[in-house]
């Protein structure tokens, strides 16, 4: 589990060409701070204790530890995966390419009743402000007109991709995370069966229409990953308007293991109490997945553009904001890059 500190990407041209140095903080053990606590004393520090999605991550933990999962609980975890998403798509991704940023999208989802109250105005102005009247596009006929109509700003961002960038820039096909009981799970060198996988919200969406008809046509790049997260909008709010028995829930795995989903993927968690206390925990989050030295995001930055003409920093800005690391993080292009 990474926690604490920044993690750094720097690029820079050699002479073997454009070269990559990912620098991220040193993994940080759970099970001490966890010991001897009881359970739900236990899921209530892991939401304390991570910033990034507190509600998934006491949601995973105490799925792991055998706590039953309140229906307010779940809408915690679906209306701040919504603001997670909203600032990404109306702030972070314009911004990465220098575009205009939005914050009706943020005002939207920051109405959003986190308390169980009913769905309201507040998921169709996030709606609106999100994809427009047309709402959410679900098939990739819909998808292009979206994006080439330029009404929001997520569209302007994933249309002046689908029109001007290569699909071939930060393509990756790593083994996508699925929920296998019997799947090992290495919770210290971040794999699971056997070697790193990618437990992004794209391995989540992956079978959605939507993203399978992208596959189809770009393959697995920026724009597959970035529409995940178009996707996972359109589900959470049909699930809030389904009302709570719609909710997802995190999920049992196996004895003492469990996952929650959350705006950047997967929560695994692994809980062992005995007699009433703790005696084991552990933590994989989806950036450490993606930081794994095999993982998503070095196999992106592998396929960076070659080209001098090419808008570099803007492609791994970009990525990183398809990652969207739960770290401050830092960029830095070499001169000669």
């Amino acid at each position: 589990m990474i926690d604490g500190g920044a993690l750094t990407v720097t690029l820079r041209r050699g002479v073997d060409g454009l070269q990559h140095v990912v620098a991220a903080p040193e993994p940080v053990s759970l099970t001490r701070l966890m010991a001897r606590r009881a359970p739900e004393e236990a899921a209530r520090l892991a939401g304390a204790v991570f910033a990034a999605a507190p509600a998934a991550q006491e949601g995973a933990a105490r799925a792991a530890l055998g706590l039953p999962v309140s229906a307010r609980l779940a809408r915690r975890i679906v209306v701040e995966a919504l603001r997670d998403h909203a600032l990404r798509l109306g702030v972070g991704w314009p911004s990465a390419i220098g575009a205009a940023a939005d914050l009706a999208c943020v005002r939207a989802a920051s109405r959003l009743d986190s308390d169980g109250g009913s769905a309201g105005d507040g998921v169709e102005d996030l709606s609106r402000a999100l994809f427009g009247e047309a709402g959410p596009p679900r098939r990739l006929a819909d998808f292009e007109k979206w994006a080439l109509r330029g009404e929001t700003a997520p569209a302007r961002v994933l249309g002046h991709l689908w029109t001007r960038w290569d699909c071939r820039w930060c393509r990756a096909a790593p083994a996508l995370w699925k929920p296998d009981p019997a799947a090992t799970i290495d919770w210290d060198a971040g794999e699971i069966g056997g070697g790193p996988v990618e437990t992004g919200v794209a391995a989540r969406l992956a079978e959605t229409d939507l993203l399978r008809e992208i596959e189809a046509r770009r393959s697995r790049g920026l724009i597959w990953r970035l529409a995940a997260r178009v996707a996972d909008v359109d589900r959470l709010l049909t699930a809030l308007r389904g009302g709570d028995d719609a909710l997802p829930r995190p999920e049992p795995l196996a004895p003492g293991v469990a996952y929650a989903d959350s705006a950047r993927g997967a929560i695994l968690v692994r809980g062992i109490a005995v007699g009433g206390r703790v005696v084991a925990f552990a933590r994989l989050s989806p950036t450490d997945c993606a930081l794994h030295p095999r993982g998503v995001l070095s196999l992106m930055l592998a396929r960076l553009p070659k080209s001098r003409c090419a808008p570099l920093k803007a492609v791994a800005a970009l990525a990183l904001e398809a990652i969207d690391p739960c770290l401050p993080t830092r960029l830095i292009v070499d001169e000669a890059a």
